[in-house]
């Protein structure tokens, strides 16, 4: 099992690429800026980092130089649907980013890909050996996914924030964005209001 950290400000690709991280037998966490990235990561230590660019006012190709300057940038796979042979050139510079991944993709193919990624770590004797993703009945779910960016939303000068995901971080007030919250902290009060 290897320490992930997802860095993506569209809560469902977020949480769908979590779900499938977790299934293949790592731990993921999910962050939905680059500033909580740098919060997470002064805390801990990730065995690779899957980092968006686009997150709305932050841009990943000014926050990660900035973050390796620092000496925190860990091991990082740029996913992203923005992604052209410039970009993917000047980030390559980068001694930590060690591949590329264009949206829309493949959960299978990703999992494939961060597994490769994390088996290459010098001690990679301490790598998750391949899991199997999901039993016969969550493998058919999955069988038609792909993960798409959704639109990126306007960004107002003075957007209306407020913290709400559960790491406090702000998140835009906008019908849109879902609030993740792990199933272990959802009270069953909370479920029975819901419905």
């Amino acid at each position: 099992m290897a320490d992930l950290l997802v860095v993506d400000n569209d809560a469902r690709i977020a949480e769908l690429v979590a779900w499938f991280l977790e299934k293949g037998g790592h731990s993921p966490r999910v962050v939905t800026s680059y500033a909580a990235a740098r919060d997470a990561l002064r805390e801990q230590r990730f065995a690779l980092m899957l980092a968006d660019l686009e997150l709305g006012t932050e841009d990943g190709r000014v926050e990660l130089p900035l973050l390796e300057a620092e000496g925190l940038l860990p091991k990082t796979l740029i996913v992203s649907g923005y992604l052209d042979a410039e970009i993917t050139e000047d980030l390559g510079r980068l001694a930590s980013v060690i591949g590329t991944m264009s949206k829309p993709f493949e959960p299978a193919e990703l999992l494939e890909r961060v597994n490769e990624l994390v088996a290459s770590e010098p001690d990679a004797s301490a790598a998750p050996p391949m899991v199997e993703v999901a039993g016969e009945e969550d493998a058919s779910q999955l069988e038609d996914v792909v993960i798409r960016p959704a639109p990126a939303p306007e960004v107002s000068e003075s957007p209306s924030m407020q913290p709400s995901s559960p790491e406090g971080e702000p998140v835009p007030d906008d019908d849109e964005w879902v609030e993740i919250v792990p199933e272990e902290r959802v009270d069953s009060s909370d479920r029975e209001g819901a419905g």
